[in-house]
C-alpha cells in the first residue's frame, strides 16, 4: 500500500490517524477515469468483490427461509456481503426488500469506495 494512499485515507477521514499502521494499510486502491479510489476493509467490507445485483435467491437463502419463514432480515452471512439488496423471508421464501447500495461503473460496491484527493 503506497504511503500516499494511506495519507489520503487519513486526511479524508476514511481511517483514523490514531489507528495502528497495519490497520490503516488494510485497504485496496484502483484507478477510475484517471483518479485514485480506495476502499478500506476495516469493517469486513467486500472491497475486491464485484457487486451482486442478482435478485435470484441462492440455495443458502432458500434454506435460511425454510428454517425461518418469516425472518425480517436474511443476514449477510447468508446473502453474502456483496449483494446490493436487503433480503427477508416472506412465507418461507427469500424476497428483496430494497436496494441498499449501488454498483459503480466498474461493477464494485460504490458506497465503499472513496475518491482520493491528491495530497500536497
Amino acid at each position: 500500500m503506497p504511503d500516499s494512499v494511506v495519507k489520503a485515507l487519513v486526511q479524508q477521514g476514511v481511517v483514523s490517524a490514531d489507528a495502528p499502521a497495519d490497520f490503516q494499510k488494510n485497504a485496496v486502491w484502483r484507478c477510475v477515469d484517471g483518479q485514485v479510489w480506495a476502499c478500506h476493509r476495516g469493517a469486513n467490507l467486500p472491497c475486491q468483490e464485484k457487486a451482486d445485483t442478482s435478485q435470484e435467491p441462492t440455495a443458502e437463502m432458500k434454506d435460511f427461509c425454510t428454517a425461518q419463514p418469516s425472518a425480517d432480515v436474511i443476514p449477510a452471512a447468508v446473502t453474502g456481503r456483496a449483494t446490493v439488496y436487503e433480503w427477508k423471508c416472506t412465507d418461507g421464501k427469500p424476497a428483496v426488500v430494497r436496494q441498499v447500495v449501488k454498483a459503480d461503473a466498474q461493477g464494485f460496491l460504490a458506497d465503499y469506495w472513496y475518491q482520493l484527493t491528491p495530497q500536497k
